[in-house]
């Protein structure tokens, strides 16, 4: 097959672009391709802004894409970098209508033949999937990349508990940040006005967030109708990444020409993690060639899904479909108090005799790893075997076989009426021969204290293979710190298990895993990229630190993270954009309301007009209350302080 032809690329800076409110512009950075014709435009908004952390991370997928002969365009959000008007809280409605406003703006361009297609990852992907439920009419197709629909159930309340460190911690520090952080590029503010006014009259959305509980009826008006998408659609999903299930969910729903592809990844760019890399500039491109432009293209060799098996002897697959059509449920009985039986296929049930009781540990969680935080490049999960010590568990006798989990578990579960907890978070983890266990996909459900009427807890999707003389184990809880806020006070979780498996009818807890046969997986090529291709630095960052403790005398426990991004903040660029954050979170089981969130980040670069900033950025989060604080700092004086309290 012959290279696809390349094109000399021009960038222009910031362009104006009208939103969906009149009197709100959007700023825009174009990635032109030096062609003889109109071309295909495909576009990506963020609001981590295009001269700083969306920038950084996407150019090498403008310039790409321009290469290619699509026109690219990467938007700042209204409220943000160069955009005018008030930031509006992820996937608010008017986040959509301005998604639809920009591609019908790039549609009706001369330099434009009509056809647009939006893509993006993390709030990037939210809007492009928001857009398309919009139904703009020249949108042909999209390319969503970890993200999520539903902002409430997936990040910031997570399965409609209230949530802990990953939105009150990274995302507040962020948002506070840029939101404070003048223009970096001389041409973007001239005169300053636009940061002065933004800086000083802003609300950080993190309170947004505390003030707006789990369950209040606003999450409802921030969700994605997928049912509405009629363009094709393609999805990126990772296994480890907070929006994982999200995206699987997406992909099922859909009922368009679509392609998946779901690898290890924790929340970062794909082509750039450390883990399993994969070219998806290159597999982006495709779909906008398969969709975007009149020719025909020969897809003889494309795959609908693309999946890695995680576990032993890892590996691309592709199945005959996604959920696999071929997947086979086996139940194993949850058994007395330690136990987790196979049920054969007789059908055989449990009596429903034992009762397992487990008083809660505010502590348990930390060592499922830090998927929901989320971090870009470390925190895949520990061995929890401490963790699954302090929570009830439940294992399996070793296995005879490999067994390949793909879908979701769910786990059918029964509680004893002494049952006080209002949730039950449940774990399915990998035991290994020497007893570490692992962690393989996490559910949540709540609980009505007091009765015995059979709860499902439906797990992420996962594709995983355990090994032959592996364990099974369930873990239940009702705690899974730093990801949840931990219940206050005393509580049990009594679970109604099988004494004994016979022909009886009985009502107990059961375990249902979708298994899949290994030879209805065919093998698939992904394409790699060709060299690294996260951003470079000129200096020497520091190493992530990633810490969990325990303090015996107090009861307590405490997670530690702290990180350092830099690079240029324009391409080719001289001066560096360097972002530290630190997050702690602080738990006693002795006392849940003593629990603590704190963050703090500092961001640090010297602008194209030779002014040097300093912005930082405070949170802590208590049982009751949540406290913000931003700051700015130009050529050593201090210019702007802010103060918040909820």
């Amino acid at each position: 097959m012959n290279p696809p032809k390349e094109f000399d690329v021009i960038v222009v800076k910031d362009v104006r672009i009208p939103s969906s409110s009149p009197a709100v512009s959007l700023a825009a950075d174009i990635y032109m391709p030096l062609v003889t014709k109109p071309c295909p435009a495909v576009v990506t908004m963020h609001s981590v802004r295009k001269d700083a952390m969306a920038g950084m991370g996407v150019r090498r997928f403008l310039r790409y894409f321009a290469k290619r002969g699509y026109a690219s365009l990467l938007v700042d959000t209204r409220g943000t970098g160069s955009s005018d008007g008030e930031a509006v809280p992820l996937l608010s409605p008017s986040e959509g209508e301005d998604g639809a406003a920009v591609v019908e703006w790039i549609a009706d361009q001369s330099w434009c033949d009509g056809a647009v297609g939006m893509w993006g990852s993390s709030h990037g992907g939210m809007l492009t999937l928001a857009t398309a439920s919009l139904r703009p009419p020249s949108l042909k197709a999209v390319v969503a990349m970890l993200a999520a629909t539903d902002i409430e159930r997936d990040l910031i309340h997570p399965a409609h508990q209230r949530g802990g460190i990953g939105y009150f911690g990274r995302f507040a520090l962020l948002d506070i940040i840029f939101s404070m952080m003048p223009a970096l590029r001389a041409g973007d503010d001239v005169d300053g006005q636009r940061w002065k006014a933004r800086a000083s009259g802003f609300t950080p959305l993190v309170l947004d967030a505390w003030r707006n509980k789990a369950g209040a009826p606003v999450w409802r008006e921030r969700a994605v109708d997928i049912g509405r998408i009629e363009v094709p659609t393609f999805c990126v999903a990772g296994w480890r990444d907070v929006y994982c299930d999200n995206m699987i969910q997406a992909y099922e729903e859909l009922s368009v020409p679509k392609k998946l592809l779901a690898g290890p990844w924790l929340h970062t760019f794909v082509d750039a993690s450390p883990r399993e890399p994969v070219s998806t500039a290159e597999l982006t491109c495709d779909w906008w060639d398969r969709w975007l432009r009149d020719a025909e293209t020969d897809n003889s060799a494309d795959h609908d899904e693309m999946i890695y098996l995680e576990g032993t002897r890892p590996g691309w697959y592709t199945p005959r479909a996604w959920p696999p059509p071929d997947s086979l449920v086996r139940s194993y009985a949850v058994m007395g108090v330690d136990e987790l039986a196979p049920v054969d296929e007789r059908g055989a049930t449990g009596e429903d005799e034992a009762i397992a009781a487990h008083q809660n540990d505010s502590t348990v969680g930390a060592l499922t790893g830090l998927w929901t935080t989320p971090t870009a490049v470390f925190g895949y999960p520990l061995d929890q075997t401490d963790d699954d010590r302090r929570s009830m568990a439940f294992t399996s006798d070793a296995l005879a076989e490999d067994l390949i989990i793909t879908g979701r578990p769910v786990l059918r579960l029964v509680c004893g009426e002494d049952t006080t907890a209002v949730r039950c978070v449940a774990k399915l983890t990998d035991v290994d021969e020497a007893g570490r266990s692992r962690a393989i996909a996490v559910g949540v459900a709540g609980l009505t204290p007091g009765t015995r009427d059979e709860v499902t807890v439906t797990m992420n999707s996962t594709c995983y293979r355990v090994a032959r003389r592996h364990r099974l184990r369930l873990v239940l809880a009702d705690n899974d710190f730093p990801r949840l806020w931990p219940v206050n006070g005393p509580s049990c979780l009594a679970v109604a298990s099988a004494n004994r498996l016979s022909g009886a009818k009985g009502h107990w807890s059961r375990l249902e895993l979708p298994i899949l046969e290994e030879s209805t997986l065919r093998p698939v090529a992904v394409p790699r990229p060709a060299k690294s291709t996260g951003g470079t630095s000129r200096v020497k960052l520091p190493a992530p630190v990633w810490v969990t403790s325990r303090d015996h005398v107090s009861g307590g426990a405490a997670v530690r993270i702290d990180t350092t991004e830099g690079a240029p903040y324009e391409s080719g660029g001289e001066h560096l954009l360097i972002i530290d954050r630190t997050m702690r979170a602080t738990v006693s089981d002795r006392n849940a309301t003593s629990t603590e969130i704190k963050g703090s980040g500092r961001a640090s670069v010297r602008t194209e007009s030779g002014d040097d900033v300093i912005v930082e950025a405070r949170v802590t989060v208590e049982d009751d209350q949540l406290r913000a604080e931003g700051l700015v700092e130009v050529n050593g004086i201090r210019v702007i302080t802010r103060h918040w309290t909820a």
